[in-house]
């Protein structure tokens, strides 16, 4: 082999070396896939690079999810539970939050903060399998209103554009806690068919409904379709 072929394929070693080691990065801070998508949802990593998300696609850290208006998307955080970002909702995927806030019923391990920016997620565990014992982790939300610590079966958060509206949180089963970011107020325990709305002033008021309302009593009925999505039509 000729100098310059040696150089050549140490060139190539190397790259292969950069390519294996940012994949493998990659992998060690991935938290499950895509299960489905509908129509367009893109997805934008930390270096800004923006494409079309596909299904079984990789999701990780310091990654921005959108929905637009007219699509949704079904994700799986490593088989142990299922998000479901509905239209028009744009998320953020960070590291767990420091452990100070967080609430004790959360003290177990915390796979990710989602930073909920805009729209409506929901987020279900897998009922067939035995959540008590195998501890389930834990999605921490978060939004411009309040901090959603997550440990039950079924749930749904909502944001509203309006801050007169602030931010929903619904429980189908299990529970959750929430703290309101405005004030010092303190954790509230949601419970099955409870929510409650975390708005810049005011507290939080916990009340027991059917299914998710908003303010004006427009049912949102997210939650037909749950648990699983195993009904949701794409």
């Amino acid at each position: 082999m000729s100098p310059y072929q040696t150089r050549i394929a140490t060139a190539v070693l190397l790259m292969a070396g950069i390519g294996l080691s940012a994949l493998l990065g990659q992998i060690s801070d991935q938290l499950g896939q895509v299960l489905r998508v509908r129509k367009t949802v893109k997805i934008e990593d930390a270096s800004g690079i923006r494409r079309s998300l596909r299904q079984k696609d990789a999701i990780g850290l310091d990654q921005t999810i959108q929905a637009y208006p007219d699509s949704a998307v079904e994700l799986s955080f490593d088989g142990d539970g299922r998000l479901m970002l509905w239209p028009s909702t744009k998320i953020k995927l960070k590291p767990p939050g420091p452990k100070s806030e967080r609430h004790s019923d959360c003290d177990r391990e915390v796979v990710a903060r989602i930073e909920l920016l805009r729209g409506d997620l929901q987020v279900d565990h897998d009922s067939d399998r035995d959540v008590a014992a195998l501890k389930p982790r834990i999605l921490e939300i978060e939004t411009r209103d309040a901090r959603i610590c997550l440990f039950g079966t079924s749930i749904q958060v909502h944001v509203d554009l309006n801050p007169d509206v602030g931010t929903g949180v619904f429980v189908r089963q299990t529970g959750a806690r929430v703290r309101s970011l405005a004030g010092d107020g303190g954790w509230v325990r949601l419970e099955q068919s409870q929510q409650t709305f975390a708005r810049r002033e005011g507290k939080l008021r916990v009340v027991t409904v059917k299914r998710f309302t908003l303010p004006d009593q427009r049912a949102e009925g997210r939650f037909n379709d749950s648990p699983l999505f195993d009904k949701i039509v794409f």
